[in-house]
């Protein structure tokens, strides 16, 4: 009997090397192990009352499973990440990309591109050649993998800020020459009582239907300071000062010492994987 990676994977929402595992939340399932964790920016834990701008960690990794002798995974058609209730993923406030899937209001110019150089990813949508104010819709970063029989292949994973209220995940395998697109749209979480929001993945193919992604974790981070002008009052000396506000892909409240977050996986060969997992917060 033969073993495999089998895979389960989450996009939606750190760059591999600084994810602290011993500091997050696990929750295992045979065959896969995910992970979610929401942090302040700067670290001094968040009030209890006003949302402040943070970074989301996500991440899904797969593991041996004894059980199953195919050694091709299953490939998940729908990929739901529900977040607590008191974390907001936007990207109103933020630059859009507007290339990618038809689904989200794209012209599809992502699909194939590599994750940098003339004509990338980065070149359409993020830092190489973007204003970083006005034109630079890149959210996120981090790193993934795909499997194709019993061969994992590497890749890289960019987050953009979509149109229509959604998340472009770019996933450039190079050694398949492979890039793909999985947006995550956001909307509500159907359990209110714990979830706020849920960004909802239609993951495409890999090779051809041979492959699946293996595992992914990315890292939402972006910030930028917003700068507003008081109003003018009778006289300068009653003018009042110019107050600085964030825009942030992720902000939160720490309401009640913890934090839920909830994997859910939908396969056509496989039955539905439902995750939740938890995190402690503190507040300042």
């Amino acid at each position: 009997m033969r073993r495999f990676k089998r895979t389960y994977i989450v996009v939606g929402l750190a760059l591999l090397a600084t994810l602290a595992f011993a500091a997050t939340s696990w929750a295992p399932h045979p065959g896969h192990v995910f992970n979610a964790t929401f942090t302040p920016t700067p670290p001094k834990g968040f009030p209890k009352d006003k949302p402040q701008p943070g970074e989301l960690q996500v991440a899904l990794q797969g593991v041996d499973d004894p059980a199953t002798p195919n050694p091709a995974p299953p490939r998940a058609t729908r990929i739901d990440l529900d977040v607590d209730e008191s974390i907001k993923l936007s990207g109103k406030r933020l630059p859009q990309c507007t290339h990618g899937p038809a689904s989200v209001g794209g012209d599809g110019a992502l699909e194939g591109t590599p994750t940098t150089g003339p004509g990338s990813a980065q070149a359409l949508c993020g830092t190489e050649t973007a204003n970083p104010k006005e034109d630079n819709a890149l959210v996120g970063t981090g790193s993934a993998s795909a499997q194709i029989g019993t061969s994992v292949v590497s890749g890289q994973a960019l987050a953009f800020n979509g149109t229509n209220n959604s998340i472009l995940i770019h996933i450039r395998i190079d050694a398949l020459s492979t890039t793909v697109v999985v947006p995550g749209i956001i909307g509500t979480a159907p359990d209110q009582s714990l979830y706020g929001q849920r960004v909802t993945f239609l993951p495409p193919a890999i090779a051809g239907g041979a492959g699946s992604l293996a595992s992914i974790s990315l890292d939402l981070t972006r910030i930028e300071k917003i700068k507003k002008k008081g109003k003018s009052g009778a006289s300068a000396s009653k003018k009042k000062k110019k107050k600085k506000k964030f825009a942030s892909i992720v902000s939160g409240k720490c309401t009640d010492g913890t934090y839920n977050f909830q994997n859910v996986e939908e396969y056509a060969d496989h039955e539905t994987i439902q995750e939740p997992v938890t995190q402690p917060c503190t507040q300042k």
